[in-house]
Parts: structure tokens; C-alpha cells; sequence
């Protein structure tokens, strides 16, 4: 009897804080890694992931948004104990402590309206570019532009859905959005990539240094997590994954790669039916040289 109530004691102890109070989740919306919808509740691709965690593990969650540098800020002040999906940034890896596995790679693509004829960064020289305001983007953007002698005015937004409508209003010309969001959005707002791409990111979790022992322990089952889902194509993670970007993980052959392999089916079909016609045309000279 004794040494069951020990055991009873011992798993209480060991049982994270988090069955009891919330873990404070900072999540910087952008559809469909995380985003808010009307009634409150966040969704998407990192929210899934670490709810498959933390239900696993008995947690309680509750989660805010807002700027990465706001967020954190809030990491660093422990407001917050974990930031949901936040690019990766060696230079603050003194400061915060990240998943070793990442979420998803991610990078910077210049959208415009389907019908504008912009080819190459070249061609937004006098525009204006919409960027998300105080985004990694927004720098990124401007030191590109900067490189290539093109001066564009770089105009702030708050999400990349208002740069897209502003896009599709045409009060910018182009806009500085994630290949994560042009995956899964481009379509909705009739826009299109422009060839330049820039900033690549990987998407991670974090805490802040030195994490509290539960923190530590949160971040840790994380890590765990993204690790045993990677490594199997079954998984909660890839489930996820084809949820919110359904089209990102089927292989699409190049373009040129693809007209090679018609090219290639026409000429053997062309020598299949050559061969098949000398073989008629023998077979009737043949004949004809036999007689009737």
C-alpha cells in the first residue's frame, strides 16, 4: 500500500505544471501555420502540431498573437513560455532557446496581380511593394532591392492577407509575401509569384533562456514530437501537413522536364510506327514479288 501511494505521489510531482495552469503559447499569425478566426480560436498548421503535444501530454493551452518582435519581447520577459511559430535567427540564440527540429522552411516571394506583366524585380523599380509590417520580409526586401540598384517605396501592412487585398486593389503594385502563404492563398486572390525569391527561413518553436524546468520539459516533448513525426510518413505531423498545405509534399516535375517527356513519347511512338509500317510495306512487296 505504501509503495503505491509513492508512486501516486511521484506521478504527481513528475505530471507537467501545465495539467493545472495553461501554457502560454505566442503564435504570429499567418494562414495556415497559425491564425485566429472570428470566434477566437486559432488554427492552423503549428496549432495542430503542438495541440497533438499537448494533448498527449494533458496540457492546457491558451494562446495570443501579435508582432515577432512584440512576441518576443514577451518570451524574453516570460509573459509568454513558448513562441509557436517563429523564424529561425541565430542571432538570437543567446537570447532564446529553439527547437532543434524545424516546423517548415520558408522564404520571401514577390506576388502581383495575374494581369500585371511584371518578369523580374527589375520591373518593380518606381513601385510600390507592400510588406508586413516589422516582418523579416520587410528587411530582406529592402536590402535585395537595395543590392540591384531598384528603389521601390516599401509600404506596411499587418498581415500578408491585407498585402494581398492591397495587391488585388491595386493600391500597391507587388507585394513581399511567405511561399507558405502563396501555397495555400495565391490562388483565392487571383495573384502571382514574380521570380525572386529571398530570406530563407526555418520555422521553428522557441523559449526563452534559460527556460523553466517545466518550460525546458514543454519544449523538449516539441522537439520530440517534430522528430518522430518526420521520421514517419504516417504520422500526426504529415497528417497535419496535408491538411493545411495539401499541395506542398506532391512532386511536380519541371516544366521544361515535362515537355522533354512528351517530346520523348512522340519520337518513340513515331519509331514504333515507322517499324510497323516497314513491316506491312515488306510483307505486301512480298506478296507482290510471289504472285497471287
Amino acid at each position: 500500500m505504501r509503495q503505491i501511494v509513492v508512486l501516486v505521489l511521484l506521478a504527481a510531482f513528475a505530471s507537467p505544471v501545465f495539467s493545472a495552469q495553461a501554457l502560454r503559447v505566442g503564435v504570429l499569425q499567418e494562414t495556415p501555420l497559425a491564425f485566429m478566426t472570428k470566434n477566437g480560436r486559432f488554427h492552423g498548421f503549428a496549432v495542430d502540431v503542438l495541440q497533438n503535444v499537448a494533448m498527449l501530454r494533458g496540457w492546457q493551452m491558451a494562446y495570443e498573437t501579435g508582432t515577432e518582435s512584440e512576441l518576443l519581447e514577451k518570451l524574453e520577459r516570460h509573459e509568454i513560455d513558448v513562441l509557436a511559430n517563429v523564424a529561425y535567427a541565430p542571432e538570437h540564440a543567446n537570447r532564446v532557446r529553439y527547437t532543434q527540429h524545424a516546423l517548415i522552411n520558408n522564404w520571401g516571394e514577390i506576388a502581383v496581380r495575374n494581369d500585371a506583366s511584371a518578369e523580374s524585380l527589375a520591373d518593380l523599380d518606381g513601385k510600390r511593394i507592400g510588406v508586413v509590417r516589422a516582418s523579416r520580409f520587410e528587411e530582406a526586401l529592402q536590402d535585395l532591392l537595395n543590392r540591384f540598384g531598384i528603389e521601390s517605396e516599401l509600404v506596411a501592412y499587418p498581415s500578408f492577407d491585407d498585402v494581398a487585398n492591397a495587391i488585388v486593389d491595386s493600391d500597391i503594385y507587388a507585394g513581399a509575401l511567405s511561399r507558405i502563404f502563396m501555397l495555400r492563398r495565391a490562388d483565392h486572390y487571383q495573384i502571382k509569384r514574380v521570380p525572386a525569391t529571398f530570406a530563407p527561413l526555418e520555422i521553428r518553436y522557441a523559449a526563452a533562456r534559460p527556460p523553466p524546468p517545466e518550460v525546458l520539459e514543454a519544449i523538449e516533448a516539441i522537439d520530440e514530437s517534430l522528430g518522430e513525426g518526420k521520421r514517419s510518413g504516417a504520422s500526426y505531423y504529415y497528417a497535419s501537413f496535408d491538411k493545411w498545405l495539401p499541395i506542398d509534399r506532391r512532386y511536380h516535375l519541371p516544366r521544361h522536364v515535362v515537355w522533354s517527356l512528351y517530346v520523348m513519347a512522340a519520337l518513340l511512338a513515331g519509331i514504333v510506327l515507322g517499324r510497323v509500317w516497314e513491316r506491312v510495306q515488306a510483307r505486301k512487296n512480298t506478296r507482290d514479288a510471289h504472285g497471287p
